[in-house]
């Protein structure tokens, strides 16, 4: 099984720019480098290199990449 990272989104505090990635093998989330820019309602797209490709949404017209 391969891990996944989960990117930004809103919550009570607002607009986030937080990344966490989940490791299947102990089942758990690990906090990650934060994104450049805040952002919800945004696409993250897995590149044949194993980047992941961060990019529109709202409150940002960016794109990032992360690395893992």
């Amino acid at each position: 099984m391969k891990r996944g990272v989960v990117t930004g989104g809103s919550g009570w505090s607002g607009t986030l720019a937080s990344a966490e990635v989940y490791d299947p093998a102990t089942g758990t989330w690990s906090p990650t480098g934060s994104m450049a820019t805040s952002r919800y309602r945004h696409t993250a797209t897995l590149l044949r290199n194993g980047r992941v490709l961060v990019t529109g949404g709202s409150y940002s017209g960016t794109s990032e990449l992360y690395t893992p």
